[in-house]
């Protein structure tokens, strides 16, 4: 419900004077307002993470070249092994960190939704999605990077920045906008990114 209805309702209203049409109207205007607001964050995520025919084209060019590459070649039958598998017999739940493939290093299946309860029941267990072509997979990597907050370490040069005020820090305003740039080509380098329009619409549903 809205301030400015709650402000109203304040006034006009002695105790125990308060009809229940009148409740019942402010309530459904305040869920209108939600429905409304929902709608265009829906528009505007649409339009964020929309991806043109030549830009996905790239994406799954340069995906299937990095998948090849000598590097990661022989991940690729275990990889496809566990995958015809998980298609064929669709295992119950999510993926026990446990079993992960050797190599490629932290395979563990195929995600079946990407929904916000899935999503944090899977990083509370150490799995994470991940996925530059084909199917969405679970990964669960054997090492893995772990930073602490409260341990974290300034640099000089960015807290001159941040005295001058070249940069502006900020939190919780805009996650759908960063989740974008982060799926952005970057200058200087190979515009491949395992941040797909699917990726982004499930990562902006968990905040």
């Amino acid at each position: 419900m809205s301030r400015t209805a709650l402000a109203s309702l304040a006034r006009s209203a002695a105790p125990g004077s308060i009809r229940l049409t009148r409740l019942a109207r402010l309530f459904a205007e305040a869920e209108e307002q939600l429905s409304q607001i929902e709608a265009g964050r829906r528009l505007r995520r649409k339009a964020l993470f929309r991806e043109s025919l030549p830009q996905s084209v790239r994406r799954h060019l340069l995906a299937v070249a990095y998948s090849v590459s000598p590097k990661r070649a022989a991940g690729l039958l275990p990889m496809w092994r566990l995958l015809l598998r998980d298609t064929l017999t669709p295992p119950a739940g999510l993926p026990d960190p446990g079993s992960a493939l050797a190599d490629p290093d932290g395979l563990c299946g195929i995600p079946r939704d990407l929904s916000v309860d899935t999503l944090i029941e899977a990083y509370s267990r150490g799995l994470y999605p991940l996925c530059h072509v084909g199917p969405l997979k679970w990964w669960a990597p054997r090492t893995r990077s772990v930073a602490h907050p409260a341990d974290i370490v300034i640099g000089k040069s960015a807290r001159r920045h941040l005295k001058r005020g070249t940069f502006r820090l900020t939190f919780d305003r805009d996650f759908d906008a960063v989740i974008a740039a982060c799926a952005g080509p970057r200058r200087g380098h190979v515009p491949l990114t395992w941040i797909t329009p699917k990726m982004s619409v499930g990562l902006c549903g968990v905040v």
